[in-house]
């Protein structure tokens, strides 16, 4: 039997950029593990009315407005399951299972396996919700925390599996591009770090085109956005669980203001991350740089000059501590008036 969303009983108040529910009642939501590590997972309100079970997945059809099996919030999820899957911390493999008949007789069987393995509970509990909207199946028991203190979520489907194995970043960009803030928000759940009145997003150097498509969505959307750069060479070494680990390749990142993200994007799923973000921006006001500053950052660029070495010069002929990052969008972007921030317009 066949299930489908029912536009009629979706919460009020959403749009095409932000179709998915508020953060805050997912994460809020999530119990903490018993001994065994199975999660009592308590729904909410809005998911009964949601798709529960499809025969045969198959994708939306974007050109199809009325396309009855992918209503809103649906198609939300899925876009965000791309986030996550897409160079993030979910994987979808083929796995090997083994079972031996009555008659002795061992039999191999493959199944397309989504997956998702971190140590944030919320995260993992929230990922649970949306796969099962996107997949249309039953919500799964998130397992863990293992010896590593990771938990695991894990969904089987062969349609889904073998659809997204012929994917790749050209052909998702309808999709992401449908609703890019969900993108964006699986993106930043599995890769995101928060510090300095930032949001930052790494990757690495096999990650880059990916990288310069996040970055180009945030700055589309008008959030404050650094350069995609590397911060951790090849060949440099790190302690990962015990094991001394050597860098084959270069790591990379970009930063993303962290007031603009929160307005723009929302919270983080990841309850530290979250409560992070928050704290951070709560009770910073923003006071405009005087004029005389971003004059001399634009004539210092036009010089050719990094913002890097701009904010430096700034210091010493100023005395003013001036961020890259606001260099950076003075130079490249444009800048936000008083005025507009007194409005509301930021």
């Amino acid at each position: 039997m066949r299930y489908f969303c029912v536009l009629s009983s979706l919460p009020t108040g959403y749009l095409v950029t932000n179709l998915s529910p508020p953060l805050e009642n997912i994460t809020s939501l999530a119990p903490r593990p018993k001994v065994d590590g199975r999660l009592n997972q308590k729904l909410p309100e809005w998911f009964s009315e949601c798709v529960v079970r499809i025969k045969t997945w198959i994708p939306p059809i974007l050109s199809c407005r009325y396309e009855k099996d992918w209503k809103r919030l649906r198609l939300s999820a899925f876009i965000y399951l791309i986030g996550v899957l897409l160079k993030g911390d979910g994987s979808v493999f083929v796995a090997k299972s083994r079972r031996t008949l009555v008659s002795g007789e061992t039999v191999t069987y493959h199944s397309h396996a989504i997956q998702l393995e971190v140590s944030s509970l919320e995260f993992a509990t929230h990922f649970n919700l949306k796969c099962s909207l996107a997949l249309g199946r039953p919500l799964v028991t998130v397992r863990g925390p293992d010896l590593k203190g990771m938990h695991y979520v894990t969904y089987h489907d062969k349609a889904f599996g073998q659809w997204w194995a012929g994917q790749k970043l050209a052909t998702l960009k309808p999709f992401i591009e449908a609703i890019p803030i969900d993108y964006l928000r699986g993106r930043f759940d599995s890769d995101a770090n928060v510090h300095d009145y930032a949001v930052t997003l790494c990757g690495a150097e096999n990650h880059r085109e990916i990288m310069e498509y996040d970055r180009s969505l945030c700055v589309k959307l008008g959030m404050r956005t650094g350069p995609v750069s590397i911060y951790d060479r090849k060949g440099s070494q790190t302690h990962i669980e015990g094991r001394l680990v050597t860098r084959t390749m270069d790591k990379l990142r970009f930063n993303v203001n962290a007031g603009d993200f929160l307005r723009t994007v929302g919270g983080l799923a990841v309850k530290e991350r979250d409560w992070k973000l928050r704290s951070t921006i709560q009770g910073r006001a923003w006071t405009p740089w005087p004029e005389r500053l971003r004059l001399r950052s634009i004539e210092l660029s036009s010089k050719g000059l990094p913002s890097g070495e701009i904010s430096k010069l700034l210091k010493e002929e100023f005395q003013a501590d001036v961020p890259p990052i606001t260099i950076y969008f003075w130079t490249r972007r444009g800048t936000r008036t008083w005025s507009e921030f007194k409005n509301g317009q930021f």
